[in-house]
């Protein structure tokens, strides 16, 4: 028996749910997904509109939920700066009063500087240690602040966090990555691991996603002042399909499966790509050899 309609493709209908950095890339990608499965999606960045937080790339929060109409969901814009803590107690507070409970919460704001031009290209022993603290901060301590502020909502909802730790720079031990950023995201996955041993007795159960390399606006716009070609890509909202059929797991299902997967690619969970390509699960190294991780 196949069960069709609204009863199939809004299978989040009335799940409230926190994005974080969804202005673009990957963020925004998972919170279309969300809200084309029906849920109320806040969605968070710095940007407002005319003012871009980047000013080479496009989007904000406003523009993201407003397109939500479109796709059959709700959407919320948030402005929240993630590095300053009243803010995001703000947005705890506002979640809470509204609606007495978080179903969902996905962490992907970064929350870090982005380094020059020059330190890229500076050998390794000639880079910026002030990177560390910058990803100490971002990667670490905002997303462990946030799933902390939000447990005791976490607890009345269906209790998910899935934290969006790495990209695929970081599984494919590119070098163009400075290593401070790769002790960054390693020290997030460990602690946000250590919160999913401590918070699943609670109810709350944390998992890490690992996108691969997504055909984000911060992609293409480098793909085209370089003058190469990127092919096979995932699209921005194939780490949303990813994201959908967690948050639509059964209790005892998702229990399971957060202890047996508590770092997971976007192709572990959604193989098939919106046009039908298959993407590689079960890639998880950091030695390639130079070739990269997800095709």
């Amino acid at each position: 028996m196949r069960v069709c309609g609204t009863a199939e493709t809004r299978r989040l209908a009335g799940l409230v749910t926190v994005v974080t950095g969804a202005s673009r890339g990957v963020g925004k990608g998972i919170a279309q997904m969300l809200a084309e499965a029906g849920a109320i999606v806040y969605v968070t960045g710095r940007s407002s509109p005319g003012k871009p937080s980047d000013a080479q790339l496009p989007g904000s929060p406003d523009e993201t939920a407003a397109a939500f109409q479109k796709l059959g969901g709700c959407g919320v814009a948030a402005h929240v700066d993630h590095s300053v803590e009243e803010q995001n107690r703000a947005l705890v507070d506002a979640v809470e009063k509204n609606h007495g409970r978080l179903d969902l919460l996905v962490n992907n704001a970064p929350c870090t500087q982005k380094p020059d031009a020059g330190f890229f290209g500076a050998p390794l022993w000639a880079q910026s240690t002030t990177a560390i603290q910058e990803q100490v901060v971002g990667g670490v301590y905002s997303h462990a602040e946030q799933t902390l502020m939000f447990t005791p909502s976490l607890r009345r909802g269906r209790g998910v966090v899935v934290n969006i730790t790495s990209s695929q720079g970081s599984p494919a031990n590119a070098p163009a990555i400075p290593a401070e950023a790769f002790r960054g995201k390693v020290a997030a996955e460990r602690s946000q691991a250590e919160l999913q041993v401590r918070l699943k007795q609670k109810g709350v159960h944390v998992l890490n996603l690992w996108p691969g390399k997504v055909k984000t606006e911060q992609v293409q716009l480098a793909a085209k002042q370089n003058g190469t070609q990127e092919v096979d890509l995932e699209t921005m909202r194939f780490s949303g399909q990813a994201v959908v059929n967690i948050a639509s797991m059964q209790p005892d299902e998702l229990a399971r499966f957060a202890s047996s997967h508590r770092t997971l690619s976007s192709a572990d969970v959604a193989r098939f790509e919106l046009d039908g390509y298959m993407h590689q699960g079960d890639i998880h190294t950091h030695a390639t050899g130079g070739r990269t991780a997800f095709k």
